[in-house]
């Protein structure tokens, strides 16, 4: 099936592959692997409709998405302040693959931390991290979720 508006079909389509894996994980399929498939759901998230239409997301302050109920990240260095700077933040860390997941003592996967190049003079300054994120599996689960929801939230705007 075709994509009629890019980003809100991309955004649906990942929230039903969530769904799809997590019923698989749940009835003990050990070929599903829910954060692989969160992680893989963040970066189309997070990268598609940053390159294509940044306008589609919004400028809304984190604090005000907190009190929603969208996960307060743990970050540091310079913080993302907005929904947009987060989503930048994410996408280049996604994008260069800044990225380590975390496992507990089971080798189950209990976070994810991301991180962006600090800038020195303009450029990058490679190995040397600016701002830093961690990310609770989850807060993984609920972000790739909220951030979809706005697109589609978005996307039902504009067509009424």
């Amino acid at each position: 099936m075709e994509y009629t508006d890019l980003i809100a079909d991309f955004a649906q389509r990942t929230l039903r592959n969530l769904e799809h894996i997590e019923l698989l994980a749940a009835t003990g399929e050990e070929r599903a692997y829910p954060v692989t498939q969160l992680w893989n759901s963040l970066l189309g998230l997070v990268v598609l409709p940053r390159e294509r239409d940044i306008d589609r997301i919004p400028e809304t302050p984190l604090t005000e998405l907190w009190s929603e109920g969208w996960p307060h990240l743990m970050q540091s260095g310079p913080e993302r302040r907005t929904l947009r700077q987060l989503v930048s933040g994410l996408r280049n860390a996604v994008a260069h693959f800044n990225v380590e997941f975390v496992a507990d003592a089971s080798r189950e996967i209990t976070s994810v931390k991301v991180w962006n190049e600090a800038v020195v003079d303009g450029r990058p300054d490679r190995g040397s991290r600016g701002w830093t994120c961690r990310i609770t599996v989850g807060d993984l689960d609920r972000l790739a979720k909220l951030i979809a929801s706005v697109y589609l939230q978005e996307f039902a705007s504009r067509a009424a």
